[in-house]
């Protein structure tokens, strides 16, 4: 589970911005809440989901995309080789952030224990990367500085040979992963099985894949997605041969141009997606996801099957513009069913939590949710992204009506718009 997740001179953010998933309240029996035992310390009282809010360019989309290149770098993925639209860009409007690195930090908890973990870069090294473990009193486990290390007594192995496979645009965290070091690898298995970071990029083919090859997630996903008033059966996902879908009359010329080469392979294919309804007589018709089905129904099924998994896995999952297509009142409900989930008996595994961002005032409602929950963003004189916790508003009543008092702009983070 994410503790707290923090960003420094990265695109709009000049300063250090934190997001925290701690809850500051201690009220028992809250479905938004799960508590947290990290052996012996203190228990840790953790947010199921963090509400972004903020107008257009304030920068909501850059902590999704910060979230999304620290994966990335964990992963493995040389500077080279990352995608432009979430490679490192410094805050552009101060001369002297260009000489500056880039920073992140995450803070969560796994497997039973909590690790802080974050790394300092600029366009060509890692200047400087950290890794501590445990809670209240945290325990070194490594600091890289440059081509240098120093080591906490509890990291075993061969410390030197570490530090000769590691090039100065590689994250040593990393090279210890790949070299199966335990405490490195609790550490990555986080980033690569735990924390899934949806872009607005994001195709349906995540849940098509698993349609595909399971009929079990696939009731899981048709279940799931009749309790939207999507007026489906089941979704059915099918592979044919990618030559057979490019000759379509339906098929985007730019798509035909894009896999011209790749369809002549004899064993490309792509992922055929079909809705199934029922006739008044019983009979069943397919509709096609991608040429019958509205944006919103496309949309939600991109969001079933990692909504599914992150509740059964206890994944944190980060969507961009989560409200994107759908109504108001159907993401009203999303976050609803989120929250009153309840883990199946006798699952070990941590809590899942979502981090949206969204333009919907309608979450603000009274009950769906908790004050810790809702952040602003906002851009300061200087345009530089700020983020703000509503809970930080010690003046507001518990009968408060928090939509109407952000669209009034009491709490910031809203367009200022001329008049007409």
């Amino acid at each position: 589970m994410l503790i707290e997740f923090s960003v420094t001179n990265y695109r709009s953010f000049r300063d250090p911005v934190k997001l925290s998933l701690v809850a500051t309240d201690r009220e028992p029996d809250d479905p938004r809440v799960v508590t947290v035992d990290t052996r012996g310390a203190k228990p840790l009282r953790l947010l199921r989901s963090a509400v972004i809010y903020g107008p257009n360019a304030s920068g909501k989309s850059n902590l999704v995309k910060a979230l999304l290149l620290m994966d990335r770098m964990v992963r493995g993925s040389r500077f080279a080789s990352i995608d432009e639209s979430v490679a490192r860009r410094p805050f552009l409007l101060d001369p002297a952030a260009a000489r500056e690195p880039t920073e992140f930090e995450a803070i969560f908890y796994q497997d039973g224990e909590q690790y802080t973990y974050g790394f300092a870069f600029d366009d060509e090294r890692v200047q400087e990367e950290w890794l501590f473990e445990g809670r209240p009193r945290t325990r070194l486990l490594f600091h890289r500085t440059g081509p240098t290390c120093e080591w906490g007594r509890s990291w075993r192995g061969d410390r030197g040979f570490l530090l000769t496979k590691c090039a100065a645009d590689n994250l040593l965290l990393t090279v210890a992963a790949d070299r199966n070091h335990p405490k490195a690898q609790a550490v990555a298995k986080w980033f690569a099985k735990r924390l899934f970071v949806m872009d607005r990029s994001l195709s349906p083919s995540y849940t098509l894949n698993r349609v595909l090859i399971s009929d079990e997630e696939g009731a899981q996903v048709a279940e799931y997605l009749r309790g939207f008033d999507l007026s489906l059966d089941r979704v059915v996902a099918r592979k044919v041969a990618l030559r057979e879908v490019l000759d379509e009359a339906t098929t985007p010329p730019v798509v035909r141009e894009a896999f011209r080469d790749l369809a002549g392979t004899e064993d490309a294919f792509a992922l055929r997606a079909t809705v199934v309804r029922r006739r008044a007589d019983g009979k069943e018709i397919e509709f096609g996801l991608g040429t019958d089905e509205s944006a919103g129904t496309r949309r939600m099924v991109e969001l079933s099957k990692p909504l599914l998994d992150a509740a059964r896995d206890g994944n944190v999952f980060v969507i961009d513009e989560f409200d994107l297509r759908l109504h108001p009142l159907l993401s009203e409900h999303l976050l609803a069913r989120w929250h009153a989930a309840r883990r199946p008996e006798g699952q070990t595994a941590e809590a899942g939590q979502l981090i949206l961002t969204t333009h919907n005032p309608g979450l603000l409602q009274a009950g769906l949710l908790r004050r810790d929950q809702v952040w602003l963003m906002d851009k300061d004189a200087e345009q530089q992204s700020t983020l703000v916790a509503l809970a930080e508003y010690r003046n507001l009543r518990p009968e408060a009506d928090l939509r109407s008092r952000y669209l009034s702009g009491r709490f910031g983070a809203i367009p200022v718009l001329p008049e007409v």
